[in-house]
């Protein structure tokens, strides 16, 4: 292995906190819980037969398929996180990630709107929200009989909106770079096929791009993590 292979797999395994602890030097558990490998595989299912079928269509006519959403609500997934008490089904975030993670497969353009009303305009709420807010907002939110947005202005802050600790900004630096990283590959590999509409490497390349834009383009979490390390 070249010493730039063992740098690459060092990085993942810091990111990914496969690392041994400071006691008893174990590796940590990353594996499912037999009720999350359920709901990941309820999702993965839900993604291939209804988002799939229509990701290549929905980005050729420019539209967003509002059903999806309302279909993930009527069927629960949606407040997968939330409090029971509000609708939600309570497995935590972890569950959430693997939500998300099965939906951007079949496409992250469509997931990014289901992303845009689960986290950015429902968590918020869930976390700060008073009991009012929750019942007006959250409840009606998590059936989508309301549909949620995120706002926000370049005017001072720039998208560096959440001020995010060195580690998270790391993840999300070299998760979405290493995402864009493989479509690159994708698009030489298939040469001028994966330009073509057609081909949905196209498609993915343009969807994994918003990631690396969304909550702080690449080079803000570069200034941030610089600036902490103190250089």
């Amino acid at each position: 292995m070249s010493k730039q292979n063992k740098r690459s797999v060092a990085r993942l395994k810091r990111v990914s906190g496969l690392v041994k602890g400071e006691e008893g030097g174990k590796m940590i558990d990353f594996s499912l819980t037999e009720e999350q490998e359920l709901f990941r595989k309820a999702i993965a299912r839900f993604a291939a037969e209804e988002i799939a079928p229509i990701a290549d269509e929905c980005d050729r006519r420019d539209e967003y398929p509002v059903h999806i959403l309302k279909k993930l609500g009527e069927l629960g997934y949606l407040g997968v996180k939330f409090p029971k008490k509000y609708g939600g089904g309570e497995l935590g975030t972890l569950a959430q990630v693997l939500m998300f993670e099965e939906l951007g497969r079949a496409s992250a353009g469509i997931t990014i709107g289901i992303y845009c009303h689960a986290v950015l305009a429902l968590t918020p709420i869930a976390l700060f929200g008073t009991e009012l807010q929750k019942q007006k907002y959250l409840v009606p939110g998590i059936k989508v009989e309301k549909i949620g947005a995120f706002g926000m202005t370049e005017a001072s802050a720039g998208s560096d909106l959440t001020a995010m600790q060195t580690k998270a900004q790391k993840a999300k630096l070299f998760a979405t770079e290493a995402c864009t990283r493989l479509c690159e590959q994708a698009l030489q590999i298939h040469g001028a096929y994966g330009y073509m509409m057609d081909s949905p490497i196209q498609r993915f390349y343009r969807d994994t791009k918003v990631l690396e834009i969304g909550e702080g383009t690449s080079e803000i979490p570069r200034g941030v993590i610089a600036k902490q390390l103190g250089l």
